[in-house]
């Protein structure tokens, strides 16, 4: 018996009855040679004759495909490199003020708010996960998805706006620890030190470039934090320097820098408030199905440093009025030149890799809806503005002009087209270039050539200065975080989540682990545009909120959202009036801009 196939055999198993109970099994897969097994003897008439030899690939079209193949993941990164990223942007922050944190809260304050964030984080990044709808790359599309226009002019604002203050806080301490290796020199000297070397890494672009600096900065964070942890205890036990008390519950450094509790649960939130950027960063990945992988194992990781480092060090040091945020600042005079400069240099190494993640989907942002116009204002500078006939034949969009123009002033009144043939005399030209304006597009980040790089490295550059400039302005580093997390990432982080998918979610039965990242519901749905960069998984079939499903998970759920909406509510509200309170009581430490004396001692 022959079996012939049709010229394209898809993958799988195809099996052949024959009599007494015998089989035969033809194991089709997607590449190589289809293997054949059967329990017919060879010399039965029902013995089939299978020709395992698939048709040859045609080279042409093979090569086509995997070259198409690579360019649908070019500049993409696996789950693994994304937690690098995802923690590397975090992780330093953390280690830099969770001490702290720990003065203002006390023991059980400070850990249960750690447990109780890390839990409400990693839970509304799943939920935000869920939601995501094809096409969708964004904070702001998913609002637009929901609420319209007005919706994503809101949460186009508050996201860049965070990225924005993310930024600053990385330059901040940058500036700071310069300034303690180097006090004598004059301050305004280090702001433009810290824009120049932030402006050089952010010319990396491209998510693999940024997965090396992410591997960078958790390097360049946990080192440092040992080492100061290790001179801390040595200043203590050595008794140069006096530790302050502990304490179970609330009571610690009374009027220090931080501004209390609250402001202390702001810098907690911070340290775990990386959703503004979650969806750019699925539609980077190579499989965007695996974002929850990336998370748990970022998650977990930031998790457990934070709990660590915090502990010990208030254990170490307790309470201690000279303990400050950021935790590098608090080496005393005494230390060693060569452990200063070696602790301050992997600091600002740290923050300067840290900040390219959001810095660089900032400047995305900016270079996408403001290249276009000033290309557009070049074009016409030279140019003069589109000019289009009232009438001709139209060519690709653009006006054909003809070599005849007795032709073309007979053909004008009618509309119609030149009666000869497009070749000889009245052969159609080139259309002109002011007949109508080019469309003006941005350079995918995979895209190295000169004036890709140059339109960047011009984007780049007045982001930082205008950061620097706020960094100017905001002089304390605590009051910068905190601000940043009670105004937006108390949003970005915890209500948004929870409140775009209130009334949105189809509850049936097994849904919750699709909600969580574990399982998949419905079909994949893709996006028409580009389905490797918006794959989804988890989604119905119209492409809304993830299937939740059975009474029992539907009413944990609904649950769970209505009180990450009311924390996220308080932290908004009492957290935005406490970090003004501090503001106001610090006060500017700005005398005079581009003045070598930048902050009140």
């Amino acid at each position: 018996m022959a079996v012939d196939g049709p010229p394209s055999i898809e993958p799988g198993v195809v099996t052949f009855p024959a009599p007494d109970d015998s089989h035969v099994v033809v194991d089709v897969p997607p590449r190589g040679q289809p293997s054949f097994s059967s329990s017919v003897p060879p010399s039965s008439d029902f013995a089939p004759a299978v020709d395992p030899t698939l048709p040859a690939l045609d080279p042409k079209a093979e090569a086509t495909a995997v070259a198409a193949a690579a360019r649908r993941t070019e500049g993409k990164v696996n789950w693994q490199v994304l937690a690098l990223i995802l923690t590397g942007d975090l992780l330093g922050t953390g280690l830099l003020t969770v001490p702290h944190a720990y003065t203002q809260l006390g023991w059980i304050p400070a850990t249960t708010a750690i447990v109780a964030l890390f839990a409400l984080t990693t839970y509304s990044g799943i939920r935000l996960f869920s939601l995501r709808l094809p096409g969708v790359s964004s904070y702001a599309g998913l609002f637009h998805a929901h609420l319209g226009p007005t919706g994503r002019a809101y949460a186009a604002f508050c996201v860049h706006a965070l990225l924005f203050l993310f930024v600053a806080g990385s330059l901040q301490v940058a500036q700071a620890s310069w300034r303690a290796l180097f006090p004598s020199i004059c301050g305004a000297v280090w702001v433009g030190v810290v824009g120049v070397v932030a402006w050089i890494a952010l010319q990396a672009r491209s998510m693999p470039a940024i997965g090396v600096l992410g591997g960078v900065a958790v390097v360049s964070a946990v080192v440092p934090t040992v080492m100061v942890i290790g001179v801390l205890r040595a200043d203590v036990l050595g008794g140069a320097r006096a530790p302050g008390d502990t304490s179970l519950w609330f009571g610690g450094v009374r009027g220090a820098e931080g501004g209390g509790a609250v402001v202390a649960l702001m810098d907690l939130l911070f340290a775990f408030a990386g959703h503004a950027v979650f969806l750019e960063l699925v539609g980077e990945m190579v499989e965007p199905a695996d974002f929850p992988k990336a998370l748990y194992a970022s998650q977990a990781v930031l998790f457990l440093f934070y709990i660590v480092v915090g502990a010990v060090v208030y254990a170490t040091v307790g309470a201690a009025d000279w303990l400050t945020s950021p935790l590098s600042l608090s080496l005393s005079p005494a230390t060693s030149r060569s452990t200063a400069i070696m602790i301050h240099s992997l600091v600002i190494l740290h923050v300067t890799s840290e900040m390219v993640v959001d810095g660089t989907v900032f400047i995305r942002v900016v270079q996408r809806h403001l290249q276009p116009v000033l290309q557009r204002f070049l074009h016409r500078l030279k140019y003069g503005p589109p000019t289009v006939p009232a009438s001709g034949a139209m060519a690709g969009g653009t006006i054909a002009a003809t070599a005849n123009a007795e032709e073309a002033a007979r053909v004008a009144p009618t509309g119609g087209t030149p009666s000869r043939p497009s070749t000889g005399r009245l052969g159609a030209l080139p259309p002109r270039a002011c007949d109508q304006e080019p469309t003006f597009q941005v350079a995918p980040t995979t895209d190295w050539t000169p004036p890709a790089v140059l339109w960047w490295a011009l984007w780049s550059a007045l982001t930082v200065v205008a950061i620097v400039a706020l960094d100017l302005a905001i002089p304390s580093f605590d009051d910068l975080c905190g601000l940043a997390a009670a105004l937006i990432a108390s949003q970005t982080s915890l209500a948004w989540p929870s409140a775009l998918a209130w009334g949105r979610t189809d509850f049936r039965w097994r849904g919750w682990r699709t909600a969580l990242g574990l399982g998949s519901a419905g079909n994949t749905v893709g996006d028409p545009v580009d389905d490797e960069r918006h794959a989804m998984k988890g989604v119905d079939p119209q492409g809304h909120c993830a299937i939740i499903r059975g009474r029992f998970s539907s009413t944990l759920l609904l649950s769970a959202d209505v009180g990450v909406l009311v924390i996220a509510a308080a932290f908004l509200l009492a957290g935005t009036a406490a970090n003004i309170q501090d503001i106001a009581k610090n006060g500017t430490g700005v005398h005079k801009l581009f003045s070598c004396v930048l902050a009140r001692s």
